[in-house]
């Protein structure tokens, strides 16, 4: 929040817990799905008072980095269009476990 801006501290700690929780009720075996559902329900869970986009594509990058993976960008890709896209239900989340598992890497 110093670096970017916007309203310090948690909204609603039972929603960020449950969003932070979601990849890992055994739905989700793949990284790409493990990914899906974190990006998906931290950003769209409200579980602080600002800055949940830029938290849920943080926590994604971090669960590949934590998991020997990465994610390739392609030209053109834009990260933050796509959580925009996420929020704004433009983008479902089988839509991007697709943008996911196409950009994935494993590194180990």
């Amino acid at each position: 929040m110093e670096e970017f801006g916007g309203l310090e501290g948690e909204h609603d700690v039972g929603k960020l817990l449950g969003a932070l929780g979601r990849p890992y009720h055994g739905y989700h075996r793949h990284i790409w799905t493990k990914g899906a559902a974190l990006l998906h329900a931290v950003a769209t869970s409200h579980g602080f008072a600002d800055g949940n986009k830029r938290t849920s594509l943080l926590m994604l990058f971090l669960l590949y980095e934590r998991s020997d993976y990465a994610l390739e960008s392609w030209e053109g890709d834009r990260w933050d269009d796509v959580v925009v896209d996420v929020v704004n239900g433009v983008m479902t989340q089988e839509q991007l476990e697709l943008f996911l598992k196409d950009r994935t890497v494993r590194l180990g």
